[in-house]
């Protein structure tokens, strides 16, 4: 991983309360649930990331009173996601607090699981 990137997970780290990372791998660490939402128009909207390598049709999101949303179980550390509209189109979560780059010309959000 780049320098700066370790740089902006280790601001996010301390930004959101977390004293470090675990030193218990992504198969042993105790899974945390979290809730993802999208609040964009859309007649379909899932969830892809590093959690679900990136399937775009795993994750679909119920429709709720505020838009979107799903509750995944995901282990401690960051997560890189993006939402993808209609089947088609590849959206960043507008309420992220950091995206980076995936190194292809596209950016993903970037969530840290504490």
């Amino acid at each position: 991983m780049k320098t700066r990137q370790l740089l902006a997970l280790s601001l996010l780290g301390l930004l959101v309360g977390c004293t470090g990372f675990s030193a218990a791998t992504p198969e042993t660490a105790p899974l945390r649930p979290v809730v993802f939402h999208y609040e964009g128009l859309a007649r379909s909207v899932c969830i892809m990331g590093d959690f679900n390598q990136w399937n775009t049709d795993t994750h679909c999101m119920q429709r709720d009173k505020q838009g979107w949303s799903i509750r995944l179980l995901l282990p401690p550390g960051p997560a890189h996601y993006a939402f993808f509209l209609d089947g088609k189109r590849w959206e960043l979560d507008p309420k992220a607090l950091f995206v980076e780059s995936d190194g292809f010309g596209k950016y993903n959000s970037v969530v840290m699981i504490e």
